[in-house]
This record gives structure tokens, C-alpha cells and sequence, in this order.
């Protein structure tokens, strides 16, 4: 029996972020829509997450932290992961990685890599498909693999 792979590359945060799923047989058009869906809720997702963390946006959380505003810490829990995140780098790297290493925060590695974020969007956003149960899935980083679900 053939398989069938459904691929698409979504571009955030300068990184190319590959969704695939692969079915026995051909992909019905329900999946294939179902697959069009999530890759588009997929980028909205990574869209929103640069929004808030991108440290070159002047309107993101990460640069209004950088600011001065030390509010969102106590306001925004997934800043609050990656803020940890960040700080568990300094620790882990012997400081190899600093967020505060141009005086002000950017968690910029942290914030791109933390796993957490890419298992909770293929969790969320990807769900529909592996429900189904008529097919592997899979999301990919940099030719990472970030998240996998098998049937």
C-alpha cells in the first residue's frame, strides 16, 4: 500500500516551521482540508508568539519588559516561561547565554527554541488531525523534530 504525505512550510520568527502528515493509501479531501486548516491556525500561532517575544518589534512584550515595564512578568505566563527559560540558559551555559547580554533583556534563543511552545501548537492546533487516527504526524524546525503523533 502507498503512503501519502501532506507537507507545508510556514516562515515566523525567520525560521521555516514543516507540518507533515503522512496517511496509508491517498489523502481524502477532509484531511486534506482539515491539514490546510491547521497549517493556517499553525501560523497564526508562531505569528502571535513573535508578536509578543520577537525583541525587535518595539510593541512586543519582550521589548516593552526591556523598557521598563516589569508588569508583564506578573501579568503573562508564558512570558513568565520564557523569562525562566531564559534565565535556566544563563545557569545551564555557565552564561554562555545571557539574555541581558546587550544591557537589556532578549530572550531570543529561548524564546525561538522552547519546546513547550511548539508541543502546546501541535497539541492545539494539529489535534483534528491526529484524532482522526488515519495518519503519523509531525512538525519540524530547522529540520528538527519537534513533535510527533502516531495513530
Amino acid at each position: 500500500m502507498n503512503v501519502t504525505c501532506l507537507n507545508q512550510t510556514v516562515e515566523a520568527m525567520t525560521i521555516p516551521f514543516t507540518v507533515s502528515v503522512a496517511v496509508q493509501g491517498e489523502a481524502s479531501p477532509d484531511l486534506t482540508q482539515a491539514f490546510t486548516d491547521a497549517c493556517r491556525k499553525i501560523y497564526t500561532e508562531l505569528k502571535r508568539i513573535e508578536a509578543d517575544f520577537s525583541a525587535f518589534l518595539p510593541d512586543s512584550l519582550v521589548s516593552r519588559f526591556a523598557e521598563g515595564d516589569e508588569s508583564i512578568l506578573l501579568a503573562n505566563a508564558e512570558f513568565q516561561e520564557v523569562y525562566a527559560a531564559a534565565l535556566l540558559a544563563k545557569e545551564e551555559t555557565a552564561g554562555a547565554f545571557d539574555p541581558y547580554f546587550a544591557g537589556k533583556f532578549d530572550p531570543t534563543g529561548p524564546a525561538k527554541g522552547e519546546t513547550a511552545f511548539k508541543e502546546q501548537i501541535a497539541q492545539r492546533r494539529l489535534s483534528g488531525l491526529y484524532a482522526r487516527k488515519d495518519g503519523q504526524l509531525a512538525l519540524f524546525t530547522e529540520g528538527d523534530l519537534q513533535y510527533v503523533q502516531k495513530a
